[in-house]
């Protein structure tokens, strides 16, 4: 078998990667196609056929290949030719204040040669800048226009304007003002190429599910393979704390897994021989071995992300604020200046003169501003928001945040713990509580079972250590036993105690407890219960104040989960929220987000499941706190790197703040244009616009933008303390 990851074109976006997926895998010469559309790039497995083979197998696709991807370099924009094209850029903007004031000049060609040279620049620019221009070229053949779009439309024009200057050797070509229009395009580009990878970078750090090895039973022997290499029947071995990759039936052991990622149940469910496991669970407590029963692309987890690739596409239709304000105003301001170019030619009946006021027009109202308005404001926005602990994808996230109306949580991991900790003690003994824990806490302390984990988390929390040296022995699929000399101790279900011929007295006590959400744990003491213990996740310490708040802010409040009815009961009760509804698994969330969007409304999902990666992506906005479940951080709109609802509060804050400075830095932007466009008709003390003009605005309206931006940093993003 062998292995490939070639280059390729064409998939931009989750849907077309799944179908190129689908279709190459269709070759029987191909084991496995994983292809990566953020990467641009698919990894082949494949016998017996030639890449060249491959990469004609996929052209006939649609797509093309780019050849082999050398995978020890990342695709990073590098940042030395823009600093080069900066040094370029202020040699440029001296020789124009040197023709000005009469300063020493950098070179000695004559004016006609220098032009040339402005034009081979220039040219270059274009070449370095072609993947922004055919974007724009691309926007306004689907009859839209974004910031692209008029950067192209500014191109053709000055570079036509500027080859007619040359040919009649006239002086001013403009080709510096649009050399440093497009020098601030790449700009902006590589603050949101950087933006993207450090934001990517974060969430890949938390993320941890992408599991892409197994561990594979071969004639006694643990062989490690790729995920794409196990086949039905397989035995593959989990070691306790491993995540499931692929669904199948337990074989060997018993174990406890935690199903909250894709149930949003809190209680670990025991599973035994003939038991099915379920891709994306955690085997919490033993090593185990299972039998493959279903195909990678069968299995759940790869099922759940064939659904999210087609509900993602249709949320990748929003627009920025900035483009949808540049597909109005590129169409004005080209009628305007056909208009000014009409009127100018029958006032003056030269061509020329008019052409001259048709460039520009179009350079000061393409540079002053609209090439780097969103890079720069959303840029800063999202380092602070980054240091505060939100990771936002795009700034159309902060756009949509403003208009949200509804929140739903999910409650398992998001206004709960996410694990089960002591809730309730009975003492059916002489000794004191804090002793019962103690106890408790040093018969399960060396346990790897959840429920041990969260008793002692609970002990951590109390301050109460469990220092009793017991002999333990764990008792599979009924607890543990522990000895202190004479006495014997058995922190027990139920079952155990019918094993033992203990009298269990407290059976009503268990009903109730088990009524109001709780697992019982029974403490045995020499055949006798001393202690009944009720665990269930609790509710986070936050959760109640942040409902609250969101509740005087005018929210509408739901809450939904995978769990039982009774336990999503208790939880709503405690927290005031009156829309409740349990039981749901992944499509059925993804339909009740569905239903509140045909209601109207506009929905944020806040959530930290496998299990809530359909609703993300259905919602207006998908919240995943720090988790890592890939499938959450993949759909989600914003990823909170810290466990803190507070952050909630936070995102809504920034989304008012950042919009409010995006539509400041427009205003800044459009009324330097206006000043500048007043200048070149002579309506301001007769002076007229000359290159060095036009790039000092641009300089000037850049200062601007970046004092706007610190402002509304300093002054309204900075997050309060909170106790």
């Amino acid at each position: 078998m062998k292995k490939v990851v070639l280059r390729i074109t064409g998939i931009d976006d989750l849907d077309s990667a799944l179908k190129l997926e689908k279709a190459i895998s269709k070759n029987k010469n191909i084991k496995s196609a994983l292809a990566d559309y953020k990467d641009k790039s698919i990894t082949i497995k494949y016998k017996n056929i030639s890449i060249k083979e491959i990469e004609e197998f996929i052209e006939q696709m649609g797509y093309k290949s780019l050849g082999v991807k050398i995978l020890e370099k990342e695709k990073k924009m590098s940042l030395t030719p823009l600093i080069i094209i900066g040094i370029i850029i202020g040699i440029i903007v001296y020789n124009l204040i040197a023709n000005t004031f009469l300063l020493p000049k950098t070179n000695f060609l004559s004016k006609s040669s220098e032009n040339i040279l402005l034009l081979v620049i220039t040219i270059m620019l274009i070449v370095y800048n072609i993947n922004n221009l055919w974007d724009g070229f691309k926007k306004i053949m689907l009859g839209r226009c974004n910031i692209n779009s008029l950067v192209l439309i500014t191109t053709i024009i000055t570079l036509i304007y500027g080859i007619e200057t040359i040919y009649l050797n006239n002086i001013t070509t403009y080709l510096e003002a649009l050399i440093v229009i497009l020098f601030f395009q790449k700009i902006g580009e590589y603050i949101e190429h950087k933006r993207k990878i450090q934001t990517n970078a974060e969430i890949k750090q938390i993320a941890t599910t992408n599991i892409r090895k197994v561990n594979k039973i071969v004639d006694d022997y643990h062989v490690e393979i790729e995920l794409e290499d196990v086949e039905i029947n397989d035995k593959i071995i989990v070691l306790p704390g491993d995540r499931i990759s692929i669904d199948g039936i337990m074989s060997e052991g018993t174990s406890h897994f935690d199903e909250a990622p894709i149930t949003g149940s809190s209680v670990p469910i025991e599973k035994r021989k003939n038991s099915h496991i379920t891709s994306g669970s955690i085997n919490c407590e033993n090593e185990i071995t299972y039998i493959v029963e279903k195909t990678v692309k069968d299995s759940f987890i790869n099922r759940l992300k064939e659904s999210l690739v087609e509900d993602l596409k249709k949320k990748q239709k929003g627009s920025k604020r900035i483009e949808r304000f540049c597909n109005y105003f590129v169409p004005i301001l080209f009628i305007g200046v056909m208009i000014i170019f009409i009127l100018t030619w029958l006032q003056t009946n030269d061509m020329h003169i008019a052409f001259t006021k048709i460039v520009t027009t179009m350079l000061i109202f393409t540079s002053i501003g609209y090439v780097y308005i969103t890079p720069l404001g959303f840029s800063k926005i999202s380092k602070e928001a980054s240091k505060k602990g939100l990771l936002m994808k795009s700034v159309t996230t902060l756009e949509k945040i403003r208009k949200i109306d509804t929140i739903v949580f999910d409650k398992t991991g998001t206004l709960t713990n996410g694990y089960l900790s002591i809730s309730r003690i009975n003492n059916h003994c002489d000794e004191s509580e804090k002793r019962l824990l103690e106890i408790l806490g040093s018969i399960e302390k060396h346990s790897n079972h959840p429920l041990a984990k969260g008793i002692i988390k609970y002990l951590r929390n109390e301050k109460i250590k469990p220092n009793i040296d017991f002999m333990t022995e764990d008792l599979i699929g009924y607890g543990v036993k522990a000895q202190e000399g004479n006495n014997v101790y058995y922190a027990c279900n139920a079952e155990l105690l019918e094993k033992l011929d203990v009298i269990n007295s407290y059976k009503e006590e268990e009903r109730k407890m088990k009524q109001e959400g709780n697992y019982v744990i029974y403490l045995v003491k020499n055949k006798k219960v001393i202690a009944t213990f009720g665990l269930k996740d609790t509710i986070r310490k936050e959760s109640k104040k942040v409902i609250n708040l969101l509740k005087e802010k005018g929210f509408n409040i739901y809450l939904f989960s995978g769990d039982n009815e009774i336990t999503t009961s208790k939880i709503s009760k405690e927290l005031e929220i009156n829309n409740v509804i349990s039981g749901l698994n992944c499509e059925e969330k993804k339909a009740f987000i569905n239903n509140l969007n045909k209601e109207g409304k506009k929905v944020m999902v806040v959530g930290d499941g496998t299990n809530d990666a359909l609703a993300f992506a259905n919602a207006s906005i998908g919240v995943a706190l720090k988790s890592p479940n890939e499938l959450a951080l993949l759909s989600a709109d914003v990823v909170l790197t810290t466990n803190n609802l507070f952050k909630i509060l936070d995102i809504i804050l920034l989304s008012k703040n950042t919009l409010k400075q995006i539509k400041q830095n427009i205003c800044i932007s459009l009324l330097s244009s206006i000043f500048f466009f007043a200048m070149s008709f002579g309506l301001i003390a007769n002076i007229k616009p000359t290159p060095l003009w036009m790039i000092f605005g641009m300089m000037m309206n850049l200062l601007l933008i970046l004092v706007n931006s610190k402002k509304a940093i300093i002054k309204e993003v900075v997050i309060p303390k909170r106790k």
